[in-house]
């Protein structure tokens, strides 16, 4: 869309030439030399300049910037972060500078040579204007680089709508691009003569473009899958659709000084009565796509934890199975503390296999299956003294409904990266409830990972699992936090069942 505005824009200034050539005397569109050096030259040397740092920018500078801090690690301070950012991409911040440092020469030869004599620059001394719009373009055009790299990465996050989501980003950005285009194309064939009526048009095409949008993939997949008519859907409707215009009546009336009454409400009725249903009808034609986009990544992260699920549980019939028998051994045999931890293990092994399957399950089954997983753990260390385990699971007032599973990866990984045989190790588990939420929070010390560790993949379904669940499951319900500090790592989960 840059390159082809900058076409544009060259077009313009050759045709401004060949005109102001002609009109002179010369012979038409054979302007002499001296119009080039003189006329095109310092109107197209500007443009080239910006083009060609925006060029530089998104294709060396930013890319380099994505790239996340190698150096960064858990529990880095704040100044360890930011000088592990200046070093990693002290390249990308040279750059920068050197782009900053051409821009101010080139707006300085600009306003010496063209603009000598520009209202918004008044109070700034003439050696530093160059400096100071190079200063403000590129802060302006960081911020739109930062929000822009911002939904980018929101698009991309596990969890996300992103083939939905980048369907409907898409969709603006086309629309935009079709209407800068044609604003310039009708500047450039001189056709636009009244810029405020211009702006009005466009801002109120705008405005209905993005009422359509709200409607097609927002209000209508989510509260009007059946029918147009129902109260949730007309409500938002007419609150949609009256706000708009009122705010596009409050900016107009002000630009302009006259307000009235009958713009307003017909601007309104048209949304209305006009808008909406021709975008009700495009919805109907794109139904399918858009609620299959919709719902097509929240089912790809279930089947995604189904598979997960699925390796955690290889053959779990045959373990049962074998579980029993061991189980009837130790009996025998009087070994007692064998015996029941084969019978929790069953217990685990059971869970697994009927009630992992469910969508929601009763809180106490999951607490049942962490305490079992506990008592496990506890056999395992108790011969060591130097590992202390603490567990307060309260099960009083915890009779909600809960996703299967979505606590013991917490567990997994504490005690997969919290114990070590060699160094003294703790672990800390609290679970309590009340009437609206669950709270769970485990702290676990850390140690340093023996070369070789495969990490978060070898313990149950991942943490990064857990987030997508949360996110799907949970929306607008939970809140999660995971910090280390090196010393000691901490998970807080707070969940809003209901």
């Amino acid at each position: 869309m840059i390159t082809i505005l900058v076409l544009l824009t060259l077009g313009k200034y050759y045709r401004y030439m060949v005109l102001a050539s002609y009109r002179a005397g010369y012979p038409a569109f054979v302007p002499p030399a001296n119009y080039y050096l003189h006329n095109f030259l310092p109107r197209v040397w500007p443009v080239l300049l910006l083009y060609f740092c925006y060029l530089w920018t998104n294709i060396r500078i930013i890319p380099g910037f994505r790239s996340p801090a190698k150096e960064l690690t858990v529990g880095s301070t704040f100044f360890g972060r930011v000088a592990a950012f200046l070093k990693q991409h002290s390249w990308q911040i040279i750059q920068t500078i050197g782009l900053f440092i051409l821009l101010s020469f080139g707006f300085n030869i600009v306003f010496y040579s063209q603009y000598r004599s520009v209202r918004f620059l008044g109070k700034v001394p003439g050696h530093l204007r160059g400096m100071y719009v190079a200063f403000l373009l590129m802060l302006l055009y960081g911020i739109y680089v930062f929000i822009r790299e911002m939904v980018i990465e929101y698009i991309e996050r596990p969890g996300n709508k992103r083939d939905y989501m980048a369907l409907v980003c898409n969709r603006i950005t086309a629309f935009v691009f079709r209407i800068i285009l044609l604003v310039e194309v009708l500047n450039l064939l001189n056709i636009i003569h009244h810029w405020q009526g211009t702006i009005v048009f466009f801002s109120m095409v705008i405005v209905i473009f993005l009422i359509g949008i709200t409607n097609i993939y927002w209000l209508f997949p989510k509260y009007g899958k059946e029918r147009l008519f129902n109260v949730p859907l007309v409500s938002r409707l007419l609150l949609l659709t009256f706000g708009s215009s009122l705010l596009f009546y409050i900016i107009i009336s002000s630009h302009d000084g006259r307000p009235a009454v009958t713009p307003f409400s017909l601007l309104w009725m048209f949304k209305l009565f006009i808008v909406t249903p021709v975008s009700w009808w495009i919805y109907q034609y794109r139904k399918d796509n858009i609620l299959q986009l919709r719902g097509m990544e929240k089912a790809l992260v279930q089947s995604r934890s189904s598979l997960a699920f699925l390796r955690a549980q290889i053959n779990p019939h045959f373990l049962f199975n074998v579980l029993n028998t061991l189980y009837g051994t130790a009996l025998q045999e009087r070994a007692d503390r064998t015996a029941e931890g084969i019978q929790k293990l069953g217990d685990m092994m059971r869970f697994m296999l009927h009630e992992n399957n469910l969508e929601y399950i009763m809180m106490s089954r999951e607490m049942e299956y962490l305490d079992n997983y506990i008592s496990l753990q506890k056999l395992r260390t108790a011969s060591s003294a130097g590992i202390v385990i603490e567990d307060d699971i309260r099960p009083h007032h915890c009779d909600h409904m809960i996703a299967p599973m979505l606590l013991i990866p917490f567990v997994e990984n504490a005690f997969k990266h919290g114990i070590s045989l060699q160094e003294k190790s703790w672990i800390k588990i609290t679970l309590r409830c009340d009437e609206q939420h669950i709270y769970f929070e485990i702290r676990n010390s850390m140690h340093a990972r023996p070369t070789g560790d495969m990490g978060e993949n070898a313990s149950g379904i991942g943490l990064t699992n857990v987030r997508e669940r949360l996110k799907w499951l949970y929306p607008g319900r939970y809140g999660l936090e995971v910090n280390g500090n090196g010393y000691e790592f901490l998970v807080k989960l707070t969940l809003r069942p209901n």
